[in-house]
């Protein structure tokens, strides 16, 4: 499953990447902290150059510790759900003599 998670956030970083190489997109990043005060403007555009540090550094690890949470609910859930079913159908008994099929 980690293979897959990991597949999962490589393609995702790989359009996030893309997509982020927009030229619309690639203007808003440049010009988005001009539209605040004078004073902001250094600090905003320090924040959104150690966002992207940080981003490149860890960005696809933590895609695929995401991608692997969400697996893994994914299969919890059908196997409860399916578990559930077999009870349901009889498959798996209860124990419970008074219930009948």
């Amino acid at each position: 499953m980690t293979k897959c998670a990991h597949w999962l956030a490589r393609q995702v970083w790989w359009f996030l990447l893309w997509f982020l190489r927009r030229p619309p997109i690639k203007r808003f990043r440049a010009t988005a902290h001009q539209k605040l005060p004078k004073g902001m403007q250094e600090k905003a555009h320090r924040n959104v150059v150690e966002h992207d540090k940080f981003a490149r550094k860890y960005g696809v690890q933590v895609l695929t510790f995401m991608f692997l949470i969400l697996l893994t609910s994914i299969m919890l859930s059908l196997t409860g759900w399916a578990v559930l079913r077999m009870i349901d159908n009889g498959v798996i008994p209860t124990g419970n003599p008074s219930r009948t099929f």
